[in-house]
């Protein structure tokens, strides 16, 4: 595999420990004993092809979109590769736009009072508009962190990706247990929190994390939601909502397959995928429940 290094700072002796005695860092250099400012340089490994689209097909077909799997039907594969030989490939991002659950009139409101602030995305305001710790946002409501984080997310997702990597492969590093357990808590299908973690599913540190015991329960709990969802409750969700469960869930199947899952809940669960794909034909939407049908073995004629 290649190696990428990546520079972080700063490091505690007992974190970096930790993430070297689980495996999840190669140490090109160790850090000094009490400097809690010395620069560590870290291999993380990258571009590791879990197979789908060819992988330097997709960096040329995907540019903008993070390292994921594209599991598709043949003439979905087929669509892109005719894209790519016919016209320039646009800039694509998988990041959702902002304010996607609100209505036009709360999008105004909530557009006219967003903090100056908010354009310093840091991984400690992500934590706190996610719900895993305080700071800053304590006094908003849930609809406006809801917001707001998905407004950080967004200018990430601008940024080019060596300029944000760093923060997310810190985040995902330092902060994916709080992340799960609130996560598990959270009863929501796409809540803040996961929608935080399926920004940072992409890096070797998430694959590695959903391998441990603190990681492995994501598609049992996320198959539940999905096949718990009244159509009341499911009819309340936005489209780019729906995109985002898709998006997140088949990363999720892809990284951990389908252990764990009850054969009513994988009934349950495709059934309500079907009626999202049918409702959200030809749209991003339809493309990422496709992935989540495949991955859970549904075939098509």
């Amino acid at each position: 595999m290649d190696k990428h290094t990546v520079t972080y700072r700063p490091y505690s002796d007992a974190y970096y420990s930790e993430l070297e005695n689980k495996g999840y860092v190669s140490p090109s250099k160790k850090k000094p004993s009490g400097s809690a400012t010395q620069t560590t340089e870290l291999e993380l490994d990258e571009g590791y092809a879990l197979g789908g689209v060819g992988e330097c097909e997709r960096q040329e077909v995907f540019p903008d979109i993070d390292n994921r799997l594209v599991i598709s039907r043949p003439k979905k594969l087929l669509y892109w590769r005719r894209r790519k030989k016919t016209k320039a490939t646009l800039p694509m991002v998988s990041r959702l736009p902002p304010f996607t659950s609100l209505s036009a009139a709360a999008t105004t409101s909530m557009a006219s009072s967003v903090p100056d602030s908010i354009v310093n995305v840091t991984i400690s305001s992500l934590l706190n508009l996610a719900g895993v710790a305080p700071g800053d946002y304590d006094d908003k409501d849930e609809a406006t962190k809801a917001a707001l984080l998905s407004i950080q997310l967004g200018l990430l997702q601008r940024q080019p990706r060596q300029m944000r990597a760093p923060l997310d492969h810190e985040l995902a590093a330092k902060h994916l247990p709080e992340l799960t357990e609130k996560y598990a808590n959270d009863p929501e299908v796409i809540g803040r929190t996961a929608t935080l973690i399926n920004s940072i599913t992409y890096t070797p540190y998430f694959a590695r994390f959903v391998k441990t015991d603190a990681g492995k329960d994501f598609v049992p709990v996320q198959t539940k939601r999905i096949a718990q969802l009244t159509d009341e409750d499911a009819s309340k969700l936005s489209q780019d909502q729906v995109a985002e469960i898709g998006q997140f869930y088949s990363t999720l199947l892809l990284l951990q397959g389908q252990d764990g899952i009850s054969e009513d809940e994988k009934k349950a669960t495709i059934s309500r995928l079907t009626k999202w794909q049918r409702a959200y034909s030809g749209t991003f939407a339809e493309e990422t429940l496709e992935r989540c049908l495949a991955a859970l073995g549904v075939k098509w004629e």
